[in-house]
């Protein structure tokens, strides 16, 4: 009950940034040669690769969201970085919390 009520609140705390790609065709590009990448090595019985091509895509589309959240400001010349870490923080918070509980 405890893991699911703190993946519930990782959720919600990232449901708050509001994170929507700019370039919906390029991102669903990206995606799908990816995917295709990491279905080949799972194909291939290459674990490893399977995993690397994920982390790796997981990375630089969560790279690009944040990265474009961070630089959309609510009037010109402002910056919604000090709300968005402030939220990465008690997101991450939560996830230790989570380990914490499930390493006990």
């Amino acid at each position: 009950m405890r893991l699911t009520l703190t993946q519930l609140e990782i959720q919600t705390q990232l449901a708050e940034l509001q994170l929507f790609p700019a370039d919906p065709a390029g991102w669903a590009a990206d995606t799908l040669t990816a995917q295709t990448a990491v279905l080949g090595a799972i194909r291939d019985r290459n674990g490893s690769s399977a995993r690397r091509l994920a982390e790796e895509h997981i990375a630089r589309q969560t790279r690009t969201l944040v990265e474009q959240r961070l630089t959309r400001g609510t009037a010109p010349g402002d910056s919604a970085r000090p709300p968005v870490e402030n939220l990465i923080d008690r997101v991450f918070d939560a996830v230790d919390r989570l380990r914490d509980q499930v390493h006990g």
